[in-house]
């Protein structure tokens, strides 16, 4: 099975404030104290892309800019027996509501559907967002609602 994506974000975006990488930490730390936290492997994962910048003749500003996120990227990974074997990761990132920023884990080792959504309803509620479905999404009906993630 492939990996399956949940996107969450803020509700109230238009109004909200940056939220730096190191608060979307503590917030997830509250609710699941044993997430691996990897700050080295999140430098490795900007530098891995700065690599690729390089590599396609990127100009000075695009290098420059991409140098601004060494620091402020970290690896998370995330797993809870009631999740049943599944695992979610992301990369976090400083996260701008108003620019569009959301929080992307992937979750591997889902046995279905109703697994993802419970992993979306925990992590939304530790981090305060809800899960966002983009339009392209299917089996979804008002694709770009946000749901609530108290439910």
């Amino acid at each position: 099975m492939h990996p399956m994506e949940i996107r969450l974000c803020v509700e109230a975006w238009e109004r909200a404030p940056e939220i730096p990488s190191a608060e979307l930490v503590q917030r997830l730390l509250r609710q699941f104290p044993d997430a691996v936290i990897d700050w080295a492997q999140g430098d490795a994962y900007v530098q891995a892309g700065l690599d690729r910048l390089i590599g396609l003749g990127a100009p000075d500003i695009f290098l420059n800019a991409h140098r601004l996120y060494f620091g402020k990227v970290v690896f998370v990974s995330l797993s809870e027996p009631r999740w049943a074997g599944a695992t979610a990761t992301s990369y976090l990132h400083n996260t701008s509501p108003p620019l569009g920023d959301a929080v992307i884990f992937d979750v591997d080792g889902a046995e279905d559907e109703s697994t993802v959504d419970l992993i979306a309803r925990e992590l939304g509620a530790a981090l305060g967002m809800a899960r966002y479905f983009r339009e392209d999404e299917e089996d979804e009906e008002d694709t770009d609602e946000l749901e609530d993630s108290d439910e």
